[in-house]
Order: C-alpha cells, then sequence, then structure tokens
C-alpha cells in the first residue's frame, strides 16, 4: 500500500507542472501534438519525433518556432516517463539550455509562423543524435540512460525566456486577477503548454517500423521527409525557415 500512495504521489505531482492541471478558467487555443516516427528504436539509434502546433482559435495568430540561435534557452524541452499500469513517474528530463558548438553563425533567434485559423505547423525534433547535437537546433535533444523498456515522452513549450513571447502572447496567471488580455495574441499560462504522451518502446532488437499515411501537412512526396530520412540537416533547416517566415 505505501508502494501504490508514493507512486499515486509521483503521478500527481507530474500532472501537477503540466499547465493543463492547473485551474484556469478559459481555454488555450494552441494545441501541442507529439507524435514518434516510429513504434520501436533500437537503444544505440536516435528518437525521432514530430510536435505539431495547432492554431484552434477563431482568428489568425503568430507563435514562436525553435531558431539557429546558439544559446540561450530551449523553446521545447522533453521529459521521459516509465509507464507501470496506469502510472507514469517522470525519470529524466533534459536540460533546457542550448549547447550548440559554434559551427553556425548566431541568428536573431527565435522564428515567427503565421498561422491561420485551424492550420498546423510541424517541427522534428532528434533525440540522442550525438553527431548532430552540436549543429543544429532540431538535434538539441539528449535524453540518457533509458534502457529497454516503455516509455511516454511528453514535449513541454514554454517561450516567455525569450523576449520575443510578449510580441505574439499573452501570459495568464491561474492566481492573478482582472488580466488584461491582447484579443491579437493568443494566451498561454505563464508555465508554458505542454503536449500528449508519445509512447515509444526502446529495444535490444530491430524496432518495428510503423508507416504514416500522408497528410494534408505532409503528402506522400514531402521534400521534408525526404530529407530527414537521409539526414541532409541544410534542406532540412532551409525548409523549416521557409515555411516558418510563410503563411500558413
Amino acid at each position: 500500500m505505501k508502494t501504490m500512495n508514493r507512486y499515486g504521489t509521483l503521478l500527481l505531482l507530474s500532472l501537477l507542472l503540466c499547465s493543463r492541471s492547473y485551474g484556469y478558467l478559459q481555454p488555450f487555443f494552441l494545441r501541442m501534438t507529439l507524435t514518434a516516427d516510429q513504434d520501436s528504436f533500437r537503444m544505440q539509434e536516435p528518437l525521432v519525433f514530430r510536435l505539431s502546433f495547432t492554431n484552434g482559435s477563431t482568428r489568425p495568430h503568430s507563435i514562436l518556432l525553435p531558431g539557429n540561435t546558439q544559446t540561450g534557452t530551449k523553446l521545447v524541452y522533453l521529459s521521459v516517463f516509465t509507464i507501470e499500469g496506469d502510472i507514469y513517474r517522470e525519470i529524466v528530463r533534459e536540460s533546457r539550455e542550448i549547447a550548440m558548438s559554434g559551427i553556425r553563425q548566431p541568428s536573431s533567434g527565435n522564428l515567427f509562423k503565421y498561422l491561420q485559423p485551424g492550420r498546423t505547423t510541424t517541427i522534428p525534433l532528434f533525440v540522442n543524435d550525438t553527431i548532430q547535437y552540436g549543429r543544429h537546433i532540431e538535434a538539441q535533444h539528449l535524453l540518457r540512460g533509458l534502457g529497454p523498456g516503455r516509455y511516454a515522452i511528453l514535449a513541454w513549450y514554454d517561450p516567455w525566456p525569450d523576449t520575443l513571447s510578449t510580441y505574439v502572447f499573452n501570459k495568464r496567471s491561474a492566481f492573478a486577477k482582472n488580466q488584461v488580455q491582447d484579443t491579437n495574441k493568443l494566451t498561454l499560462p505563464e508555465e508554458g503548454l505542454c503536449s500528449n504522451y508519445a509512447t515509444i518502446v526502446i529495444t535490444d532488437g530491430k524496432p518495428v517500423d510503423r508507416k504514416l499515411p500522408p497528410t494534408a501537412f505532409c503528402p506522400e512526396n514531402c521534400r521534408l521527409c525526404r530529407a530527414i530520412s537521409k539526414g541532409k540537416w541544410k534542406t532540412v533547416q532551409n525548409i523549416i525557415t521557409r515555411q516558418t517566415y510563410n503563411s500558413g
């Protein structure tokens, strides 16, 4: 019974960290969806995810996406949970600090993406790719010590350390009253947002590939998908940059 109470407490604490569990009275219209490119990964291979942002409001809005900056704080970072029945226990949370090697020249920072109502934009996340970790912001994700087993991955989005965030988002506190909000901006909680859980399996053997069907965002001949599969990092960055500056 003591063990179950301990696990229950850990689950409650992990849920309270997610903004969905705070006592906000109004909905937040920026939605995040995390998916894995495969159901199963070998221990020695990078984990590949896609994080989608959807404007769920009835008005067009801009958001911030990771840019090429080599210093500062990540907009997106990840947590790993073990799964024991219905209990999710956080075991790893990656560093929020960007650790680029200086191969690229720093850019002006993170990027604005303009989204029409109901539209979605997606970015790739490459986890545990030690070769590209110091070179590309998409690969700035390390989750060490994952042995064979079943895990849930959670993505966090916290734009507030970036001063650009105030141009596109209203910050909402769960406790402050009479907060004035700009209707031209999306409202986010001061703790940031979290995605759904993406469930994966780490194995010693060959992973089971999962074929993703084409979608409106990612058609069968998607250039981004081809560039990712071939490891063409410069092409990946160029495509993301063009999509970011183009209207959603």
